[in-house]
């Protein structure tokens, strides 16, 4: 009886506040935060975004035996900041392109929770795309969970969760290109994904394709209609086929409308 009634205070007394706490459109990335009262082990959550903006997010389901999702950059920004930027490298991440996302701590992996905070630190910063010419909001869904450790030998327990209003976004805000742009690859050099960025100043056809030295056509990445704003994109290293390519130097070409860009990125293993 005494466990039982452990279980119930901690479930009533700890919460986590989870939020939408920046949207940065020129990096293309939404970022979630979170204040607990316990330290964390897991989370499982919705990013939901209003249908108007047809918003994409790309978290996307790994294959944990070919890939160590910490062991590379991921967010493909101008800056530096790790996916997970306040929090040690001891998560997976499992995810989709509508928005669900899943955290945890494979079996043989020693997990470092995430420490219980007073103060927002940031969980995570998804990339995203979304259509710039609307306005809408984005937020957590309802179903969010969060698991803390157990204590005194008791199995880990799911934390009371709460939520903060939704993230608004108005087109007026958002910061488009002034002419047509294609980023820097980052990581560069990389093993095995790099992010490539690019930005549109009005809506236009476009086609983004990798090329390897001697010009053979390796993978298209794009090949959309795509509305004015800023964009990217992860290349695994892998062809059209889904084989891994060999290490060297490959060419990613943008066109967009009737303009053609190119720069370079360099595999290593």
């Amino acid at each position: 009886m005494r466990t039982f009634y452990l279980i119930i205070l901690s479930f009533l007394y700890s919460n986590v506040n989870i939020s939408i706490s920046n949207v940065s459109f020129e990096n293309g990335y939404v970022e979630i935060s979170i204040e607990s009262d316990e330290d964390i082990i897991g989370f499982q959550f919705q990013i939901e975004a209003s249908p108007e903006l047809q918003a994409e997010f790309s978290v996307e389901d790994l294959d944990l035996e070919e890939l160590d999702y910490f062991e590379q950059e991921l967010t493909g920004y101008n800056s530096q900041t790790a996916f997970m930027p306040d929090i040690e490298n001891s998560f997976t991440l499992f995810g989709n392109e509508e928005g669900f996302i899943i955290g945890f701590g494979l079996n043989d992996v020693a997990i470092t929770p995430i420490p219980a905070s007073s103060n927002p630190i940031v969980l995570l910063r998804v990339p995203w795309t979304f259509n710039i010419e609307q306005s809408g909001t984005i937020g957590i869904g309802e179903e969010a969970r969060f698991i803390t450790p157990g204590i005194g030998g008791l199995p880990p327990q799911y934390v009371q969760t709460t939520f903060t209003q939704e993230y608004q976004l108005s087109n007026t805000d958002i910061d488009i290109p002034l002419e047509f742009e294609l980023n820097k690859a980052f990581p560069n050099p990389f093993n095995p994904i790099t992010r490539i960025s690019y930005g549109l100043p009005k809506g236009v056809d476009v086609r983004l394709d990798i090329y390897d030295v001697n010009g053979r056509h390796i993978k298209g990445l794009e090949d959309a209609f795509k509305t004015a704003g800023y964009y990217s994109i992860n290349w695994d290293a892998k062809d059209e086929s889904g084989l891994p390519v060999s290490t060297g130097l490959y060419i990613y070409q943008l066109i967009a409308g009737n303009h053609i860009l190119s720069e370079k990125v360099s595999l290593i293993k």
